[in-house]
């Protein structure tokens, strides 16, 4: 438990540890069943929507706070020499680190407001795997960064000159050289060539 757990949270957490401790296997799964239950109850409760929609908000503002700090941090290494560079490097490590974090806790929130609405779990999948970042699945680093988007080679067909485009605010990218565009799971789709229901099971590994 970190500092500040309330004592009987921490009291609850020992007795629930030792009753699991004194429990047959049988009974120890019986009773981790009952207890996902209840949490599945919880994230499907319409009344807590509005809570889970406010913890979402709130980590999206962190998470756009960090985001500019991460740039900020970038474009001072950019100009950093000397000494400066690797306190420069350790700043945007910091603040990168800040943003992955937002971005977990956004996904996660996002998620439970989610159940908590109704939205089924098909549903709820589709939205995740479109919402993966395209610089995520590409394999190379970006030739060219702007504010909105970036440019790489096309994992789509051979070329010498990037040309393949991700527009980072709407998620989709469009190449210049072989005329392919679309969302995330059509890169999926056209790279891996699987069919829909792969695309999303191979997008769920960066949920």
């Amino acid at each position: 438990m970190t500092a500040g757990t309330p004592a009987v949270v921490e009291q609850f957490a020992l007795n629930l540890r030792n009753m699991l401790q004194e429990r047959t296997i049988e009974e120890r799964k019986q009773l981790r069943k009952e207890v996902d239950e209840v949490k599945q109850a919880l994230m499907r409760d319409q009344s807590l929507a509005p809570v889970f929609k406010a913890k979402l908000e709130e980590w999206e503002g962190v998470y756009h706070t960090e985001l500019a700090a991460a740039s900020a941090s970038a474009k001072r290494l950019a100009d950093a020499n000397g000494d400066q560079v690797w306190v420069a490097e350790w700043v945007l490590e910091m603040a990168v680190d800040r943003r992955d974090r937002a971005t977990r806790q956004m996904k996660k929130w996002q998620f439970l407001y989610d159940v908590a609405r109704g939205k089924k779990n098909w549903d709820i999948a589709l939205d995740r795997a479109r919402d993966v970042p395209i610089g995520d699945i590409l394999q190379t680093p970006a030739k060219i960064v702007t504010k909105k988007r970036q440019t790489y080679l096309c994992p789509l067909h051979e070329e010498d000159t990037p040309s393949f485009v991700w527009y980072v605010d709407q998620n989709r990218f469009h190449c210049f050289g072989c005329g392919k565009n679309g969302d995330v799971i059509e890169l999926i789709l056209r790279y891996h060539q699987v069919d829909f229901k792969e695309a999303l099971c191979i997008l769920a590994k960066y949920f």
